[in-house]
């Protein structure tokens, strides 16, 4: 399969249907990535964790494979700039109607919905991990998009239903595989 593309059509095409001018950027301009060894000494497990970000005019696609191997999908939403502002209406919040457990607390990631497309939807680790990192990414989304595909091996964590400290730690170095590749230059 290939696609050719006539760069002077190209050009009378967006003259004809489109506000937004071009975008003359290459490949490697839009795509990061990085990987890393993960060991885990209870568990005596030994992965490599691969994070390809590819960036696209509207939203992120995430990949975070382990061992070359990615079986789950989500779309994550993300905040939209009207609940971006009303998280930061801090005139509405009145500290005396706050519960006792801070639930009426606005949160500036409130708003980051994970669905799940291709996968086990009832892995909720893998669910937590994709509500993290789209609370990470929108510290990194100065275009303000507003979804991101994350794709993800369903293995990363333990094979038990329970949470465990070592489920919290490879959470934890999956969000900074994840942070450190955004950072990467391209």
């Amino acid at each position: 399969m290939s696609c050719v593309v006539d760069s002077q059509s190209e050009e009378t095409n967006w003259n004809r249907t489109s506000t937004n001018p071009p975008v003359n950027m290459s490949f490697k301009d839009q795509h990061k990535q990085l990987s890393r060894n993960f060991k885990d000494e209870v568990q005596k497990d030994e992965f490599e964790l691969t994070c390809s970000i590819i960036e696209f005019a509207n939203k992120f696609l995430i990949n975070v494979s382990k061992n070359g191997e990615i079986d789950t999908s989500f779309d994550v939403q993300l905040p939209t700039e009207q609940r971006r502002m009303n998280h930061y209406n801090y005139d509405e919040y009145d500290v005396e109607d706050d519960d006792a457990d801070g639930s009426n607390m606005k949160d500036i990631n409130e708003g980051v919905m994970a669905n799940v497309l291709i996968g086990n939807n009832a892995n909720m680790k893998n669910q937590v991990l994709a509500t993290q990192v789209g609370k990470l990414v929108n510290q990194f989304n100065p275009q303000k998009k507003n979804s991101l595909i994350l794709n993800v091996s369903g293995k990363i964590f333990a094979k038990s239903e329970n949470a465990t400290n070592d489920d919290f730690t490879r959470l934890n170095f999956v969000l900074e595989l994840i942070k450190d590749c955004f950072n990467v230059r391209a």
